[in-house]
Order: C-alpha cells, then sequence, then structure tokens
C-alpha cells in the first residue's frame, strides 16, 4: 500500500485551482501548505481551504522538513528555479507545463534532477488519459499501420488571450507532446505560421507542420480565436483511421477503413487501389480523470522512488520542439531542423 506523503502547493492560479482541489481529494496526499505572492488568492485559498497553512514566503514551505514533496503550478518562467530550489531541499517534484522556457535553463534543471534521486514529474496530462494510452496500444501494434499523415485542432473562444505566452505554449503543447509520446519520438524538422491579433508578438492562431522520422506529416492548429471549441487529432494509417476527440462521448474512435492495393480497377474506378470500409470500433476506455490518474502517478512514483512516465526527458524534449516551433514562427514559416 502506497505511503501518503506531506505536499506543499505553489500557484493558486487557472489551473492550480484545478491542481489543489485533486490533491486535496488524493488519499496519498496530506497537504500541509499552500503558498501564493498574490494577497487576494491568499485570501481565497484561506476561504476554499481553512485547514491549510497559507502563506506567500515560498522558501517557509518549501523548506518544512516535514514537506517531501512539492507541487508547481506557478507562472512558466519561475518552474526552473522553483524545481532547482526544490530538489536541492530534497523534495519530489511535480511542475505544470511547460517545464521551462528556454532550452539552456531546462538542461540545467535535467541535470539537477539526474543527480538528485528524486521523482520529477512534468504535467503533461494527456499522456495519462486512457484514450492516449489506447491509441498508444494501437500504433504500437500496428493496428493503423504505418501513419501516413495526422491533424490536430486545439481551438476555441478563449477564454483567455494570454499575455505570458503564445499559443504554442499554452495550446500547442499539448498535442507535441501527445504525438512525441504516441510515437516515441521527436519531430525532424518543424515550421510554423501565425498570426498575432490581439497582442504583438503574441502568437493567438498557428499553424503548425510536423515532420517524423519514417514519414509521418503532422498537421497542427491552435486558436484562442474560433467559434467553436475544439479538441480532436485524427491519425491516418495505410491499415485504419483513428479520431481522438476529447469534446465527445466516444472520444476515440477506430475506422476500418482506406485504401488497400488491388489489381485492376475498384467500382469507383480507382486503378491498382481498393477503397474498403469495414465499419468502425469505438474503444472501451473507463471514467477515469486525467489530472486524477497524473497527480496519482507522481504520489505512487515518489513514494517507490520511481520515474513518472512523463519525467524530465519528456519535459526536455517538448522544450526543444517548442523553441524550435518559435524559431520557425519568427522567420515567417522557415524550417527548422532539429536533428
Amino acid at each position: 500500500m502506497p505511503r501518503t506523503l506531506s505536499v506543499s502547493f505553489f500557484g493558486y492560479g487557472y489551473w492550480g485551482k484545478n491542481l489543489l482541489r485533486t490533491l486535496m481529494n488524493e488519499p496519498q496526499a496530506r497537504v500541509k501548505w499552500a503558498c501564493d505572492i498574490s494577497p487576494e488568492r491568499l485570501k481565497q485559498i484561506r476561504a476554499d481551504y481553512p485547514q491549510l497553512a497559507v502563506t506567500h514566503d515560498y522558501a517557509t514551505a518549501m523548506c518544512d522538513s516535514e514537506v517531501e514533496a512539492v507541487v508547481l503550478a506557478t507562472p512558466a518562467e519561475t518552474h526552473v528555479p522553483l524545481a532547482i530550489q526544490a530538489l536541492e531541499y530534497g523534495k519530489h517534484v511535480f511542475v505544470e507545463k511547460p517545464m521551462g522556457t528556454d532550452v539552456q535553463e531546462a538542461d540545467r534543471l535535467a541535470a539537477v534532477v539526474r543527480n538528485s534521486g528524486k521523482t520529477f514529474q512534468v504535467g503533461h496530462i494527456f499522456e495519462y488519459a486512457e484514450p492516449v494510452q489506447v491509441l498508444r496500444d494501437w500504433i504500437r501494434t500496428g493496428r493503423l499501420g504505418n501513419v501516413r499523415y495526422v491533424t490536430g485542432n486545439r481551438s476555441s473562444l478563449g477564454p483567455r488571450i494570454r499575455t505570458d505566452c503564445n499559443i504554442v505554449w499554452d495550446y500547442a503543447i499539448h498535442d507535441l507532446y501527445i504525438l512525441m509520446y504516441l510515437f516515441q519520438q521527436e519531430p525532424e524538422r518543424v515550421a510554423a505560421r501565425g498570426q498575432c491579433t490581439f497582442y504583438k508578438n503574441i502568437e493567438d492562431t498557428v499553424f503548425l507542420d510536423l515532420h517524423f522520422p519514417g514519414g509521418t506529416w503532422a498537421v497542427l492548429h491552435s486558436s484562442w480565436a474560433a467559434p467553436l471549441k475544439r479538441r480532436d487529432i485524427t491519425f491516418v494509417g495505410d491499415r485504419a483511421m483513428a479520431v481522438y476527440d476529447e469534446t465527445r462521448e466516444d472520444k476515440l474512435v477506430l475506422y476500418d477503413c482506406g485504401y488497400s492495393p488491388a489489381e485492376g480497377y475498384d467500382s469507383w474506378g480507382n486503378w491498382n487501389w481498393r477503397l474498403f470500409d469495414r465499419g468502425k470500433e469505438v474503444a472501451k476506455t473507463g471514467q477515469s480523470q486525467p489530472l486524477a490518474t497524473e497527480i496519482a502517478n507522481f504520489l505512487e512514483c515518489a513514494s517507490r522512488g520511481a520515474s513518472p512516465v512523463s519525467n524530465v526527458e519528456d519535459g526536455l524534449r517538448t522544450i526543444r520542439v517548442l523553441n524550435a516551433v518559435n524559431r520557425s514562427l519568427k522567420t515567417n514559416g522557415s524550417e527548422v531542423s532539429l536533428k
């Protein structure tokens, strides 16, 4: 039976509220401290969780000898220094995505993690989603065949137009780490074009090309300015196709359809290719919430001294690709190599 860990929590913002609520409901966690530098947010924490010790002084909660693990949901530019500080105090660390904003800083953090002997987990939430686990199995076992191309759409009308980062670091990051997790490799090259509608130099709409080893091509669209909320990725293989849509009840569907080699003409007039459609299959997935699964995984790994799925190497790889995408955006869509 995994033991309970004492936790300090940092950052009660937009996503931090969900993280803290999940931690409070997790039997493996005993949250001791909740921290934020904002007086208004501290007041809200006291109202929401009067049983917690609350402080604006991060050092107080960080160096508490009773605390074994730290959960960071602070602004992205603080992730690396706070995570390093926590590791130096001997704490296990969960840090919300992105792990950092700069490749050199992320490299420095990765070196500290490797030497710490502590569990370090990045909040790549969809790596813990059941449909993504099924998709990975389909791809690994060849159920889709060779994946020829992928299209993804992660767009909505806000609700936030961020000023601290562009849409790539807010939305597209999810699809980037999902694809790298599924394919178990990073793209060889990327290219991206974007539009800054609301704020200068902050792209709110982006179209992104990713080219993976083996020939798989992915095209992703991310936007804060779209009429409909879309969270879908389509995978087109040479044996079958699949659609993962977070907004639907049937989140993952396999379509046993496509073209297969054949001599002569098929009934549609295709020469040496036969169109086939053998129906569809809805993946059987449970009702588990990815955030709860993610936090439970961190606590279990920390209690056992294990490395999680979304570890520091996963976070570092994602930062490298994100920075390559940003370089492409700033050079009008020029292709950037990651080899």
